[in-house]
């Protein structure tokens, strides 16, 4: 068993203590692993950083230490605490992992100013062309565009190189340099034949294209669209229809919707051709075309209605399409259209997830009573409360209040006919956080109280620790606790030492 570091007193007075302290002693490695992946985060929101990392070096299983000491690395180089970062990254021992925690790092301090000790971090680098390109860009940010080709120019790796490209120009655009940043992106654009493999050929032009849209340069963003879809069209993978849908949308955005019907018309797989259609509705929608945005929409739901299962490459992102498209309905204005295209759905976890998003919207509409309706039109109890619960944050949101205590109120009494015991404790946790939020910290606890009385009846270790963490945002005080509820942690805390 790994060393500990909290101790019985600080767990009997402190919630995210008390996980930590069960979490330390579970005594098999994914169980710990998954504890600590709770707790840690929580610590450093905290600010306790030494204390983080101590719990962090302590997990059994490498993959799950590295992850949880490169949170903790980037936590410190947020602060400035740049020493004890560097520490922390030598002491991951994953070597890819490792270097890319030294290139977030790097590229942290460039992006701050700090270039000096960007430089440092490059240098200890086998492959800098990231920390290079970001040094690059901030050196020539308010340079002129001579000084900043021949900043960026010196990176070797063109992804890189196009990455700063754009950065710059992005600076640029928001500063009213639009004519330099358009000199860049040019660049960006030729730079992008240098990539050999050519869905990252796409997914950089796409980006430089849609920079153009925001230079006003639409006639240039026509032209690099355009190149995105020649680049796409070479594509052999199942992912090319994706990007054929990326290059036709960024062509519509652009204004060429006679090319961004010509790309569409090339996708052959039923469910990217209706995931592109949803965006094209989105985009004429938000351009004031409701008309044709809306006939975009019944488009794509008809065509993943119709499409044959032996036509369906990947049925999880079919289902997840027609999630988006219910809501979008919604979105348009069409709730009733929206409910019944998600109830339709073949996946039931996706239909539930959209009638909860279309209770949201609905919520910020301002319709709460439609929206509490929707919310009860799911099957499963827990949906239901969580969904009313998600109504709460839209609410709280708008900064609309006034129903919020009623609506969680609603959310708590259907919480308490959920039969499945974690469950029924990840609801009453949210409840009380949200009723803590609030300021209403008597009714918060008498909430968490009966989060923890679930809490202690959950058999699995990991998925105790995990509760009382995500707990501890409700209540750290334990003393505010009924005597119950304590014991019945004490209790917990108790086993554990066994």
């Amino acid at each position: 068993m790994s060393s500990t570091f909290i101790s019985r007193d600080d767990a009997e007075r402190d919630l995210l203590a008390a996980a930590a302290f069960i979490g330390e002693r579970i005594h098999t490695a994914d169980g710990q692993a998954e504890s600590m992946s709770a707790v840690v985060p929580l610590y450093l929101s905290r600010g306790e950083v030494d204390l983080a990392a101590e719990l962090a070096n302590t997990v059994d299983d490498p993959f799950t230490r590295d992850k949880l000491i490169a949170s903790v690395a980037q936590k410190c180089v947020e602060t400035d605490d740049n020493e004890y970062a560097l520490q922390l990254v030598d002491a991951i021992e994953d070597d890819g992992m490792r270097l890319l925690a030294l290139e977030r790092f790097g590229m942290a301090k460039a992006a701050s100013g700090d270039l000096e000790l960007a430089r440092d971090i490059a240098s200890q680098m086998t492959q800098p062309d990231f920390v290079d390109a970001a040094i690059a860009s901030a050196e020539a940010e308010n340079g002129s565009v001579e000084d900043a080709k021949t900043a960026v120019g010196a990176v070797e790796f063109s992804s890189a190189r196009i990455q700063a490209y754009q950065q710059i120009a992005a600076k640029w655009i928001e500063q009213k340099r639009a004519d330099d940043a358009v000199s860049l992106l040019e660049a960006s654009v030729d730079a992008a034949d240098e990539v050999e493999h050519p869905e990252e050929q796409v997914r950089g032009v796409c980006e430089t294209g849609n920079l153009f849209i925001a230079a006003e340069r639409r006639d240039l963003a026509v032209k690099t669209f355009q190149k995105a879809h020649d680049f796409a069209a070479k594509i052999e993978s199942s992912h090319k229809d994706f990007y054929l849908g990326s290059s036709a949308l960024g062509l519509l955005q652009s204004g060429s919707n006679d090319l961004a019907e010509k790309a569409l018309g090339e996708i052959t797989d039923k469910t990217q051709f209706a995931g592109t259609l949803l965006a094209f509705a989105r985009h004429l929608s938000n351009t004031g075309h409701a008309d044709d945005a809306l006939n975009d929409l019944e488009e794509a739901f008809e065509i993943l209605e119709g499409q044959q299962e032996k036509e369906t490459r990947d049925s999880r992102a079919r289902n997840s399409i027609w999630t988006a498209i219910a809501v979008q309905f919604a979105g348009f204005g069409y709730a009733d259209r929206g409910i019944e295209t998600a109830k339709r759905n073949i996946d039931e976890r996706e239909a539930a997830k959209g009638i909860s998003e279309i209770a949201q919207i609905l919520a910020t509409t301002g319709n709460v009573e439609k929206a509490r309706e929707t919310a009860l039109l799911q099957e499963e109890a827990y949906d239901q409360a969580e969904t009313l619960i998600s109504i709460v944050d839209t609410l709280a949101l708008k900064g609309e209040t006034s129903k919020v205590p009623e609506v969680l109120d609603e959310a708590e009494t259907i919480t308490d006919t959920v039969p499945q015991i974690s469950a029924k404790a990840d609801l009453l946790i949210e409840v009380a956080k949200r009723h803590n939020d609030l300021g209403e910290t008597a009714i918060a606890t008498t909430t968490a109280e009966k989060a923890i009385t679930a809490i202690v009846e959950i058999r699995d270790e990991s998925r105790r620790v995990t509760s009382l963490a995500n707990l501890s945002s409700a209540v750290t005080d334990l003393s505010t606790l009924s005597e119950s509820a304590r014991n019945g942690l004490i209790h917990l805390i108790a086993a554990a030492e066994v």
